[in-house]
């Protein structure tokens, strides 16, 4: 079998884009070179290999468990069953980020006449992608910072923490300390309160999403649900999470938080108030759907 006949899976139940990702996964190879060597043979382990993948992907397994990685900020993190695939989404909280806090610890440094690392709390670290994405880049940009970085599952703890290791071995990075918490509930969490930026993406799915036809099995059968749904409207564990959260941000610190495209309403109604003086923003994603909140 070549390349090129590896590539038409017309009687497969695949997609194009998830051929093409799973055949570069079998042959270690990049997307530029699949098409720049079509009649190239594959081995009969490389064939087998990926006949498997593709396998796995007609029974909704995700693609990302399957070469067990994803890409997020141009880094590959690694994937399992243990926590919920990064999105490309949520680099919309990555970029905000790093336009607020360079501002905060310069004004921070000039006023005190001394640098003072910022304080991150992540609440939800999940595969640590945003947490480890703010560790390299504040460290690249040569700010500090001393990241706390919690999940309630200790599997996706442990796979944060790989991510860190593997991601950070050949580089500068901020500390990151790694609790298993309910939310904000760990008395290292408190010790550092306040924290210039508190920011999350906690599970925001409606259980009731389970039932809907259009719902994606490969989501639903695969992803962690502790990781997916946050009770029936989505927002039980936002209710929570602004409930205790001005003890732990400084009063004019930073929040940012993602949420359900249609939650707007909701989740502005739950934020209004509670840090009243901090600003409250929403933000659209680059699909132009509204997926951030901020306070700030």
């Amino acid at each position: 079998m070549t390349i090129l006949q590896a590539l038409d899976v017309r009687e497969r139940t695949v997609s194009n884009r998830d051929a093409e990702v799973l055949l570069q996964h079998a042959l270690a190879c990049s997307r530029e070179f699949l098409y720049a060597h079509p009649d190239q043979e594959l081995t009969t382990a490389q064939e087998a290999a990926y006949a498997a993948a593709l396998d796995r992907r007609e029974a909704n397994e995700p693609v990302a468990y399957i070469t067990g990685e994803k890409e997020f900020y141009g880094r590959p993190f690694h994937t399992d069953k243990r926590a919920l695939i990064p999105r490309p989404e949520t680099e919309l909280l990555i970029d905000r980020a790093l336009e607020l806090l360079p501002k905060r610890f310069w004004d921070h440094t000039k006023a005190t006449n001394k640098p003072c690392p910022i304080r991150i709390l992540e609440i939800g670290t999940g595969v640590g992608n945003i947490a480890v994405t703010l560790s390299l880049e504040l460290a690249a940009r040569q700010i500090p910072a001393e990241i706390i970085a919690t999940d309630i599952s200790e599997d996706a703890l442990a796979l944060a923490q790989e991510n860190f290791t593997r991601l950070s071995e050949s580089t500068s990075r901020s500390p990151i300390k790694w609790l298993v918490a309910d939310l904000f509930d760990h008395e290292a969490i408190a010790a550092k309160k306040p924290y210039d930026l508190v920011i999350a993406n906690l599970p925001y799915v409606p259980t009731s999403w389970k039932m809907d036809p259009a719902a994606q099995p490969d989501v639903i059968f695969y992803e962690p649900e502790v990781a997916l749904f946050g009770g029936e409207d989505g927002l039980d564990l936002y209710r929570r999470f602004f409930a205790v959260l001005p003890e732990f941000v400084m009063s004019d610190g930073i929040v940012l938080v993602e949420y359900g495209e249609d939650e707007t309403g909701s989740i502005s109604g739950l934020a209004t108030g509670v840090l009243p003086n901090l600003k409250l923003a929403v933000h659209k994603d680059y699909a132009n759907l509204e997926r951030m909140l901020e306070l700030s």
